[in-house]
């Protein structure tokens, strides 16, 4: 699923710009009845009610009406196959519908999918900018994954390192391996070539020879 128009302009959200409230001081009175709302609060009961179908389709009703927190909500329902047959597609789509207006916990959710390519194309430049506008509505989670995406993962933080796609992480990953398995494999064989001059100093005859540095191949 490749990023809509509205979602690219959902992105150029910077810093200390204003939170995303979902509605103008102005419109909100009337935007309390509006049926989205209506359901929102209808659905919250089915489901304390157990009636996780019926109120699966009060937040269809709710995100088809435009709510970007029935969106959200309904986006996860998809995802976990609660109330609804589990369906990722629909899930990344109603996580697409409530990113592109500014839903902080949605762009977030939505920056996993394209940072891990899961169902969609692996886009981590998205992901970023999304986590970016996540977190610049002070999303804590946004703050974190944009972090994690940011220095990479596992341990040795690249300072200074942007990485584009996942097969470029695991490419600085494999080359911070290898200088680790370098270091190791110097380490023993300074000493072996210590045991084996030592035991030509002794006059020795079983000495075994180290043979080359292997950091020096």
């Amino acid at each position: 699923m490749l990023a809509s128009g509205a979602l690219q302009r959902c992105l150029d959200i910077t810093p200390g710009q204003a939170k995303f409230t979902g509605m103008t001081a102005a419109g909100a009175a009337s935007a309390s009845s509006s049926p989205g709302p209506r359901s929102m609060r209808r659905a919250g009961q089915r489901f304390q009610a157990g009636d996780h179908v019926g109120a699966a389709k009060l937040l269809t009703s709710a995100a088809q009406a435009g709510h970007p927190l029935a969106q959200l909500r309904l986006a996860i329902v998809y995802e976990a196959g609660d109330g609804v047959p589990r369906d990722p597609k629909a899930a990344v789509g109603w996580y697409a519908r409530a990113a592109s207006v500014g839903e902080p916990a949605a762009q977030r959710e939505l920056g996993g999918y394209y940072e891990e390519g899961d169902g969609v194309a692996e886009n981590s430049d998205l992901a970023a900018k999304l986590y970016q506008a996540s977190a610049a509505q002070g999303w804590s989670k946004g703050q974190l994954d944009r972090r994690k995406l940011r220095f990479g993962v596992l341990s040795g933080d690249p300072a200074g390192v942007t990485f584009h796609s996942s097969a470029q992480r695991a490419a600085w990953l494999t080359g911070q391996r290898r200088e680790v398995d370098l270091s190791e494999a110097h380490t023993m064989w300074s000493i072996r070539s210590g045991e084996y001059q030592q035991c030509q100093r002794a006059g020795g005859s079983n000495c075994v020879n180290p043979g080359p540095d292997p950091a020096r191949r």
